[in-house]
């Protein structure tokens, strides 16, 4: 879920349980994860699973950037970005790696 305030032409929320902050003009918007995130959903590691050639592994991801940009028609927003995780190890929680996802979205205003 997303939700995002608006203030003039900047814009604040939450998008998968981590904040972000960003900007709208005119029919764009754009936002980008904060740097510092102080929420627990945007600390812990999540456990993923992965299709590799030994078959499927178990992972652990940690969100570390988003970036995402769209247009706004009306009640809609259409936007796309990418996401960054960090894989961590799970005894650590030291990063030792990481994994890049696009993302698309389609949202309506309520």
């Amino acid at each position: 879920m997303v939700q995002i305030s608006q203030s003039g032409a900047a814009i604040s929320g939450t998008f998968v349980n981590c904040s972000f902050h960003g900007t709208v003009s005119d029919t764009t918007i754009s936002w980008t994860q904060d740097a510092q995130q102080a929420g627990l959903p945007c600390r812990v590691a999540y456990p993923l699973f992965c299709i590799s050639r030994g078959g499927v592994e178990l992972i652990f991801v940690r969100p570390r950037t988003s970036s995402i940009v769209g247009t706004v028609s009306g009640n809609q927003i259409s936007a796309s970005g990418s996401s960054t995780y960090d894989v961590v190890s799970p005894p650590t929680g030291q990063a030792t790696g990481s994994v890049q996802f696009t993302v698309r979205l389609s949202l309506q205003r309520q």
